[in-house]
C-alpha cells in the first residue's frame, strides 16, 4: 500500500485526545501498583496532564509545537516505565523454563525457544531504561535550557548531566542562563547525585554499555553465561567488560591444573549478580533516581513555566531536525 492511495482526508484522522480534564485511567493504575515513580505522576497531574488548552508562556510559541514535544516526552517516558515493567514481568517468568544439561539428562521438559527470548528480552530491556534516563535529560533540556554543557534538546544524553555530576560545578557556555536557571540545575545535581556513587553508578555505567554494544553490534556480541547451583538450576550471568567471548576462556587440549584457576579468572569478567538480580536493583535505582530527578524538576518547572518563551529551546529543536524525503509515486 502506497501512502498516496490511502484516505486521508481530515475526518477519517484517527489522534489521540488532545485536551485532558483529568489524569488518564493508565496513569492512575500505573501510579497505584507504583510502576512510575510518585513524582513523575505529580509532575504530569500538578501541570493540567499536559492538556493543550493551557499552555504557559515558557512553551507558547503560538502553534502548540513546543508544548507538544513536551508533552511528547512526559507520555514516552511513562511508556517506557510500562515497558521495563512488563518485561521484568515476562524474565521472571520464562526464566528457569530454557534448557539445561541436566534437564536434558533427566529427561524434563524444556522450551528451546527461551533461551534466545531472554537475549532478545534483556536487548528491550537495557533499551528501554536507558530511554528513560535520556527522555528525563530532554525534559531537563528543555525546562532548563543550556544549564548542562552539551545537553540539546532534540538530543539530549543523561551521560551530559553525569559528566557534569563528575565535574561539578560545571554550566553551559551561555550567558543568558539566568540566576534562577543556575539555581534549579544545582538543586536537581545536588538531588540525584547522592544516587549515582558507588554501586548504582556502576550499575548505569553497566547497563550503558550493555545498551550501546547490544544495539550496535547485536545480541550475541554479549554472551550470556549460565552457572547452576547445588539443586540444578541455571542462572544466567552477564559480562561486565567489552570486547569478550566465551572462546576466550575454552581450551581444547587435554584438562590441566589450570584450567580451574583460568575458570575462575575468566568468570571475574561477569557481573557479580544474574539477569534476575541485576535488573530488579536496576528497577529500584531507576524508580529512586527519577522520583529525586523530578522533585526538583515539578518546582523548576513551576518557577520557569511564565517567564517569556523558550526561543533557545525551539532554536535547537529546529537544529537538530532530520528528515528523509520520498516521492510521491
Amino acid at each position: 500500500m502506497k501512502l498516496k492511495d490511502l484516505n486521508i482526508s481530515p475526518d477519517m484522522a484517527v489522534t489521540s485526545p488532545l485536551l485532558s480534564s483529568s489524569p488518564d485511567k493508565k496513569w492512575i493504575e500505573a501510579h497505584e501498583r507504583k510502576l512510575i515513580p510518585t513524582n513523575l505522576y505529580v509532575f504530569y497531574v500538578n501541570n493540567n496532564c499536559f492538556s493543550l488548552n493551557i499552555i504557559p508562556n515558557y512553551f507558547d510559541n503560538g502553534n502548540c509545537f513546543m508544548f507538544g514535544y513536551l508533552k511528547s516526552i512526559i507520555i514516552a517516558m511513562f511508556s517506557s516505565f510500562i515497558e521495563i515493567n512488563n518485561l521484568t514481568d515476562e524474565l521472571k517468568l520464562i526464566y528457569h523454563k530454557g534448557y539445561s544439561p541436566i534437564k536434558r539428562i533427566k529427561d524434563i521438559p524444556y522450551d528451546k525457544n527461551v533461551d534466545d527470548r531472554i537475549t532478545l528480552l534483556y536487548k528491550y530491556y537495557v533499551i528501554s531504561v536507558v530511554s528513560i534516563l535520556d527522555q528525563f535529560s530532554e525534559l531537563v533540556a528543555l525546562i532548563l535550557t543550556n544549564t548542562v554543557k552539551g545537553l540539546k534538546v532534540g538530543k539530549a544524553s543523561f551521560t551530559k548531566i553525569l559528566i557534569t555530576i563528575d565535574n561539578c560545578p560545571r554550566e553551559g557556555n551561555h550567558a543568558e542562563i539566568t540566576e534562577l536557571k543556575k539555581s534549579c540545575i544545582s538543586m536537581l545535581i545536588e538531588k540525584i547525585k547522592p544516587m549515582l556513587s558507588d554501586d548504582n553508578r556502576r550499575m548505569i555505567d553497566l547497563i550503558y554499555l550493555h545498551r550501546n554494544k547490544l544495539t550496535h553490534l547485536g545480541c550475541y556480541t554479549f554472551p550470556i553465561f549460565s552457572l547452576h547451583d547445588e539443586e540444578g538450576l541455571f542462572y544466567k550471568f552477564l559480562p561486565s567488560v567489552w570486547p569478550i567471548n566465551i572462546e576466550s576462556g575454552i581450551t581444547i587440549s587435554d584438562r590441566d591444573e589450570n584450567d580451574h584457576s583460568r575458570f575462575n579468572s575468566y568468570i571475574k569478567n561477569f557481573a557479580n549478580i544474574d539477569i534476575i538480580e541485576l535488573i530488579k536493583e536496576v528497577h529500584s535505582i531507576i524508580i529512586d533516581l527519577m522520583n529525586d530527578g523530578f522533585s526538583v524538576l515539578n518546582t523548576s518547572y513551576d518557577l520557569v513555566k511564565n517567564l517569556p518563551f523558550n526561543k533557545e529551546a525551539l532554536k535547537q529543536i529546529n537544529s537538530n531536525r532530520e528528515k528523509i524525503n520520498f516521492t510521491t509515486q
